[in-house]
């Protein structure tokens, strides 16, 4: 049995939350008419519900069947979909067996359809080495596939590569008898596979058997995904594949903190990921590039089959480089890519991206403006009269919190030690742990609420220029995610203006967040925000100084009925600010000591 095997985990799953009651009835029409818009995506990457299974042939019925002509190659590209001899390896022992070796008699073997899972096909008889964690998981564990073809004299010298779209879960793939490529780390029950076919390894005009083995550890198992091909590579690609070339492969890459360096003589079986520093390729990388607050650098002669991503920086690519991919600079949430995008034609990838970070901002704001209304409607006011105290709370923020963080940690590291002495400790220790999860999480949903009152208040200045000021917050805001999404496209300026809103929205956040009372009240931010910054008038001080001496004129009420008495005030109040004094008396004379 080969090792690296890791515990039965199920991981696929995805339940639905409970619904919750809008709290706004305006906002139904909106809501359906974004579930109507986002259905059809939503389905896009769903298998459908798999015919039912037939019933397995016996072996007479096998050997009844007439021969089936085997593939030739189409050009460059030898389609290897189809029927597939298939044989579940129950102990473990086919390896040992040469289930691998080209002579092996295959055709008592199954026949299975590629790609398409076993349990789809009818392989769902639980094993007791590998039990499923639920009846629908069908068959666990090892299995082989084999398929013969034949290949043009011209392809003996040619260099090529076999690819599967998707291999569930573990593989190890072998072509005449002597192993290709295998991927037998990580989770990659999703991932793409390609290998290298190495120089005379093929016989041209002959039979040519290329056996998988498999081992499904839960779901779905198999070859599951194409395209399944064998075919001839580029020029280029064949000098970056050269034999001997390479004398450092690794898997995956991934490195917190720094810069990641990928020499000439490396590859890279994987994605090389830098999280806080720059990813530097030289070498074969058969996965994506994806540098988070760095650039990426394509070195002359370098090969990236998948994406490149900059989150934060630049990508530099050399004249002679190869990015199989897209080139992505952008802020986390708008490289997101679902299996939709994907599955589109190279030119309408950035098209894609767009609306799938429209998407999720849209639907990000949505569920701020159910939950938080009141408070992003403060933030949208606050916004425009404290522009320079709302960044400043940003960047300081930004800098508090990693000190929060490593803080936090080694208190709950201290916690946890001093909780470990006795047996009630050990039974607080979860929510100690859970603590630290909520103050890690915290800043991240802060700042999306932060965002939204960005957006809300963006949405509302350009709601005013058209005369509308008044306009519904929900619409305005999502106003805002569109027009931060088209800027966000403009190269190198789309950078500056996600980090703005980020800055702004943190900021905005912790700045109504953390001031109390009247000041920062939703009630408050209103009366404020419709006067502006203007101070009221403060009254006059009233003179203590007898007045100068009234004209009768002045002095002399206009014709009418006699007005009723009334009771001098007393000497101790205030009189306003322009209340003419009392005609009807002189006032009397005050003396001062």
């Amino acid at each position: 049995m080969m090792g690296n095997q890791p515990t039965t985990t199920r991981r696929r799953s995805r339940p639905a939350g409970p619904m919750r009651s809008a709290r706004f009835p305006a906002f139904w029409p909106f809501v359906l008419a974004l579930l109507v818009a986002v259905a059809p995506f939503a389905c896009a990457g769903e298998a459908a519900a798999p015919a039912p299974a037939p019933a397995a042939a016996t072996p007479a019925q096998l050997s009844a069947l007439p021969a089936v002509q085997l593939p030739a190659p189409v050009g460059d590209v030898l389609d290897l979909s189809g029927a597939w001899k298939f044989k579940g390896d129950w102990l473990e022992s086919g390896l040992a067996e040469g289930w691998q070796k080209p002579e092996l008699d295959d055709t008592t073997w199954q026949d299975l359809q590629v790609p398409e899972s076993w349990e789809e096909q009818g392989i769902t008889t639980p094993n007791p080495r590998w039990p499923a964690e639920k009846p629908e998981d069908g068959y666990n564990g090892y299995a082989w596939y084999r398929k013969h073809f034949t290949v043009p004299a011209d392809w003996a010298a040619a260099p090529l590569t076999i690819q599967f779209g998707a291999i569930d879960d573990y593989d190890w793939v072998y072509l005449n008898g002597q192993m290709v490529g295998s991927t037998t780390t990580g989770d990659p029950w999703n991932e793409p596979r390609r290998y290298t076919v190495p120089l005379g390894l093929l016989k041209p005009g002959a039979d040519n058997v290329l056996a998988v083995r498999v081992w499904d550890k839960a779901g779905s198992g198999g070859i599951t995904a194409g395209p399944v091909t064998l075919g001839k590579v580029a020029a280029e690609q064949a000098g970056a594949e050269a034999p001997g070339r390479y004398t450092n492969v690794t898997e995956q890459v991934v490195r917190i903190g720094g810069g990641v360096t990928i020499p000439e003589n490396q590859k890279v079986n994987g994605d090389v990921v830098a999280i806080g520093g720059s990813a530097d390729v030289s070498g074969y990388v058969t996965g994506d590039v994806v540098a988070v607050g760095g650039s990426v650098y394509a070195r002359p002669g370098s090969w990236i089959e998948g994406d490149a991503v900059a989150v934060g920086g630049g990508i530099e690519k050399a004249d002679d480089a190869h990015i199989g991919g897209d080139t992505v600079t952008a802020v986390p949430g708008i490289g997101w890519r679902p299996e939709w995008i994907r599955q589109l034609p190279k030119p309408f990838h950035r098209p894609g991206n767009f609306f799938a970070g429209l998407l999720v901002w849209a639907f990000i704001t949505l569920l701020a403006a159910l939950l938080f209304r009141n408070r992003l409607e403060v933030m949208a006011e606050a916004l425009p009269l404290h522009p320079a105290r709302a960044a400043g709370y940003g960047l300081l923020g930004f800098a508090v919190t990693p000190a929060v963080w490593i803080t936090a940690l080694v208190a709950e590291l201290f916690v946890i030690a001093v909780l470990a002495i006795t047996i009630v400790g050990i039974l607080a220790i979860p929510a100690v742990a859970l603590a630290m999860v909520a103050i890690v999480v915290a800043p991240f949903a802060v700042l999306l609420i932060g965002m939204a009152g960005v957006f809300l208040s963006l949405g509302r200045a350009l709601a005013a220029q058209v005369g509308r000021p008044e306009a519904n917050a929900l619409w305005a805001a999502l106003v805002g995610v569109l027009v931060i999404c088209v800027a966000g496209l403009i190269p190198w300026v789309g950078v500056l203006v996600w980090a703005t809103v980020v800055i702004f929205g943190f900021g905005l956040a912790l700045m109504t967040g953390i001031g109390s009372g009247e000041r920062w009240s939703y009630r408050g931010m209103r009366l404020r925000g419709r006067r502006g910054r203007r101070e009221e008038p403060q009254p006059a001080a009233v003179s203590t100084a007898a007045p100068a001496a009234v004209s009768p004129q002045l002095a002399q009420p206009e014709a009418g009925p006699p007005a009723e008495p009334t009771a001098a005030p007393p000497q101790s109040q205030t009189v306003e600010y322009g209340t003419p004094p009392e005609a009807s008396e002189p006032p009397a004379e005050q003396s001062h000591s």
